[in-house]
């Protein structure tokens, strides 16, 4: 987590105001239903240069989360379009070498 730079918002908060990663201020409440999120909890990956790149917009446990940050990391992201294609061929990757 130390890699990242978090941030925690109530996506329910119309007053709170907030600058975007594009530089636009709005309430929490108005960025969440612009990004269309679904559930109470949500995270959002970015770039450095603000560009979203990943998200889990469902419901996850730690296996998924791990795998996403490594996902966005190792910048994953830019070599498979897909996370759960991206993990499959992880997971692949990993039986081969374990049966070495």
């Amino acid at each position: 987590m130390k890699q990242f730079r978090t941030l925690r918002l109530n996506a329910f908060d119309s007053t709170q105001k907030i600058t975007t990663p594009n530089g636009k201020v709005m309430s929490a409440k108005a960025w969440a239903n612009q990004l269309q999120l679904n559930y109470n909890i949500a995270v959002v990956f970015y770039d450095t240069k603000g560009k979203e790149v990943h998200r889990i917009d469902s419901e996850f446990g730690k296996d998924r989360f791990e795998g996403s940050m490594n996902y966005v990391l190792t910048k994953a992201y830019l070599r498979h379009q897909q996370f759960l294609r991206w993990r499959r061929e992880q997971a692949r990757s990993k039986s081969k070498q374990q049966k070495l």
